[in-house]
């Protein structure tokens, strides 16, 4: 199972293509493909964009919010 965890305070995830990109401020901390990826788990302050929670959805990847 592959799970993208996001526990850094401030970061967003956006949507490029078939690529999720984790970004805090301009500074990437890291990309992930989404046929990889089998759910999220966003720990804190963090957020995802509209375009993103749409394509995980219709991909069936769930996405948690953790605080």
């Amino acid at each position: 199972m592959r799970t993208l965890y996001v526990s850094r305070q401030g970061c967003y995830i956006t949507l490029k293509g078939e690529t999720l990109i984790i970004k805090q401020g301009e500074t990437i901390h890291g990309e992930v493909q989404l046929p990889l990826l089998e759910q999220i788990l966003i720990f804190g302050k963090s957020q995802i964009t509209t375009q993103a929670i749409r394509t995980c959805l219709w991909r069936d990847i769930p996405i948690a919010y953790l605080f």
